[in-house]
């Protein structure tokens, strides 16, 4: 990639993390995040939005603003203390076609695929940061996922909007199907990594929903929960096992194929709408790392007990990703776009 002339914003003052074991911790063990760099935008990059990691080699960053979208190399020195994006654009549209969601393709870190407010879905060659196509869905978009799984049947980009979920041909740039939520809003999407055709939904009423993408009716995976209790955020442990998180403050372990809870653990907080929760698998005792205002807590994912938390980290964080080739977190600093590196 060539590099671009920026103005790099002076580095944060440093951050020394010391997480304690949470106390209903199962686990005997410390965890130790310690600064390793940090990721710096150009001045006035307008409000963050999320990051995400590439799928193939895990070794650039895309970090998207309401305006403008910034790719960093992960390994590249620190430059005066921060590290400069390697790539930087900015959006010539409208504030309100800001972006909401940004994500890479899941074979080709040559692609890069996000989603506006106003249902813009846009296919980037990253190389260039330079939009190569643009599928317009005319409402509101929450957010879209494309399975990181290479599926040998289908090439379907699954897009959350206001009133249901469309599938995409990101090929061909076409709207294949809209699979109907019953009017109400989805609010998070997961590929299932072990079935190419089988989709999972959380809506805004707390339900969640599992498509058979070949058939047009969705099976209820989990009933409509009580009160306003919107699913942000959806993972998949294991084949048959989701993990989610409830704007009720909860978050929630059960059985994808017939709903039963595993485990419902108390977060204390509510978790709002937009954040990036990490998965760390590639441990002895997997966890799921979850972003609050100035907290990161850690949840183990086989029973829902608190691993660790760090109750204040100097700064807003809303989206956590993890980096299993340098076991590394990313977290993104909500008030001014700067990400932080930390090594576990």
């Amino acid at each position: 990639m060539d590099e671009y002339p920026l103005r790099i914003n002076s580095p944060s003052p440093s951050l020394s993390l010391s997480f304690r074991r949470g106390a209903k911790t199962k686990r005997w063990y410390d965890v130790d995040l310690i600064p390793t760099k940090t990721f710096a935008p150009i001045e006035d990059s307008g409000h963050p939005v999320c990051i995400a990691l590439d799928n193939t080699t895990s070794e650039y960053l895309v970090s998207a603003c309401q305006s403008n979208v910034s790719i960093f190399k992960v390994d590249r020195p620190p430059d005066d203390g921060s590290v400069p994006p390697v790539l930087f654009t900015e959006f010539t549209s409208p504030p309100n076609d800001s972006v909401v969601d940004v994500s890479w393709f899941p074979y080709d870190n040559g692609l890069i695929i996000s989603s506006s407010h106003t249902g813009k879905v846009r296919l980037w060659e990253s190389a260039f940061l330079r939009t190569i196509d643009t599928i317009d869905l005319k409402e509101n978009v929450y957010c879209h996922t494309m399975s990181k799984r290479l599926s040998t049947r289908h090439s379907s980009l699954a897009v959350a909007r206001e009133h249901g979920v469309s599938l995409l041909d990101v090929f061909t740039g076409t709207a294949m199907q809209t699979l109907s939520t019953g009017r109400i809003r989805p609010r998070s999407l997961l590929w299932d990594e072990y079935n190419e055709f089988c989709l999972f939904g959380g809506l805004e009423d707390g339900s969640i929903l599992q498509w058979d993408i070949r058939r047009p009716t969705a099976q209820v995976v989990i009933p409509p929960g009580r009160g306003k209790c919107a699913v942000n955020q959806l993972n998949l442990m294991g084949a048959d096992v989701l993990v989610y998180t409830t704007e009720d403050g909860f978050l929630n372990s059960a059985r994808s194929r017939n709903g039963e809870l595993v485990w419902r653990s108390e977060l204390e907080f509510e978790c709002c709408a937009g954040f990036k929760a990490a998965i760390i698998d590639d441990t002895s005792f997997p966890m799921i790392v979850l972003p609050f205002a100035e907290n990161v807590i850690a949840f183990n994912l086989d029973d829902g007990t608190q691993a660790w938390t760090k109750p204040c980290l100097g700064f807003e964080a809303d989206s956590i990703v993890y980096n299993p080739n340098r076991s590394e977190l990313y977290v993104l600093q909500g008030s001014t776009s700067v990400v932080h590196g930390f090594c576990i």
